[in-house]
């Protein structure tokens, strides 16, 4: 997969799997906003290893650093590492 390439499939799970196959993280992850959370994640959450997910209130007006300092937070207390995704 080609970097900024756009996949479109009709079972998006498959390419979650197929990404992990052959990689190896300490931790992993998923980040999504509520939206997401309810309406995407559904469909691939089976094909994530072991993750932990951390959910943001949806709209642009939540991309800030108050944002960003939570999620730092999150991953803080969750002991990410540099190995994590």
């Amino acid at each position: 997969m080609q970097a900024g390439s756009v996949l479109i499939q009709q079972e998006p799970d498959q390419l979650v799997r197929q990404f992990f196959q052959s990689r190896q993280y300490s931790k992993v992850f998923v980040l999504t906003d509520r939206n997401t959370q309810q309406w995407c994640y559904p469909l691939v959450q089976q094909a994530f290893p072991s993750h932990r997910m951390l959910c943001v209130e949806p709209g642009e007006e939540q991309k800030n650093l108050t944002t960003c300092i939570e999620i730092w937070r999150q991953l803080t207390l969750a002991h990410a590492d540099r190995k994590a995704l």
